[in-house]
């Protein structure tokens, strides 16, 4: 955890513990300005799109309901993602976008069999060939 603090004129100063990001995190801009009462102001913003990352969505054009798989793994079936609460992504992914530092192979069928389809890092596919039921993610 890194440490910031918050400084107020005639105000304890404030300690904020952030944690220390990894490259298969998103990434996190820490800026500070200072308002015109002399208030030191820190401000956190995560960017948008992890790096290391695929976003899936049930619909064609990234429509419908979506989920981001976050980091390097392999999911043997897609019924089961974390974070998905209780949905079956297995054959359902009909767009998906990949994080500029990810590589993804989508098969056809669960435990990494079938055909398969590669996907470079940073690219996006409003309407894929094949639904997948089962990923493989790289990260560089």
């Amino acid at each position: 955890m890194k440490n910031y603090r918050l400084i107020s004129p005639g105000l304890a100063a404030t300690i904020l513990s952030l944690p220390i990001m990894t490259a298969c995190q998103p990434n996190t801009l820490t800026t500070s300005t200072t308002n015109t009462s002399g208030t030191v102001l820190v401000q956190n913003t995560t960017k948008a799109d992890n790096p290391c990352s695929v976003h899936l969505w049930d619909g064609k054009n990234f429509t419908d309901s979506d989920i981001t798989i976050n980091g390097a793994g392999r999911y043997s079936n897609l019924r089961t993602l974390p974070g998905a609460n209780n949905k079956d992504w297995g054959d359902e992914a009909d767009s998906l976008k990949v994080g500029s530092a990810a590589t993804v192979k989508a098969y056809k069928e669960e435990n990494f069999k079938g055909s398969s389809v590669t996907y470079n890092p940073g690219t996006q596919h409003p309407k894929v060939s094949e639904e997948p039921s089962s990923l493989e993610i790289v990260c560089k």
